[in-house]
């Protein structure tokens, strides 16, 4: 006669399936929220003057400490030399980062010195760092 004993294999109580769903779900929020914090803080909603902040292509934030001043990215124009090889430059060439505020254009590149920035209201902004998709600016109250 041959028997054959069937091997079960363990069962998962039901609450160590809930804790365990539960561990992943409450995991799963926590790394939410961390990406939104360090989103937030990374592009905030408001400019603080004196405080550098990135802004890219579309980005438009109010200025704390201000009356309704809004600074709008409203375009990033790279007239930059290509680094792929298929031209010769003299020149690196420049981006410009051209912002709206209310009906007045501001234009700042990436290679001028603007020692006083360019005027803003009762602000001046100012040329950090930057590629083709963001920049880096401070505004200094004047």
């Amino acid at each position: 006669m041959n028997s054959k004993t069937t091997i079960q294999p363990p069962t998962i109580s039901k609450r160590v399936k809930i804790a365990a769903i539960g561990g992943i779900t409450i995991m799963s929020a926590l790394i939410f929220i961390a990406i939104v914090v360090y989103c937030y803080n990374y592009y905030p909603n408001s400019i603080t003057p004196g405080i550098e902040f990135t802004m890219r292509q579309g980005d438009k934030r109010a200025v704390k400490d201000s009356d309704n001043l809004v600074l709008e990215l409203s375009r990033i124009d790279d007239g930059r030399c290509p680094t792929d090889g298929s031209v010769s430059c003299i020149w690196q060439g420049e981006i410009h980062y051209v912002f709206r505020v209310d009906d007045k254009e501001i234009i700042l590149d990436s290679v001028a010195d603007f020692k006083d920035g360019e005027k803003v209201g009762d602000f001046s902004i100012h040329f950090i760092s930057g590629d083709e998709k963001s920049g880096v600016f401070v505004l200094q109250k004047d």
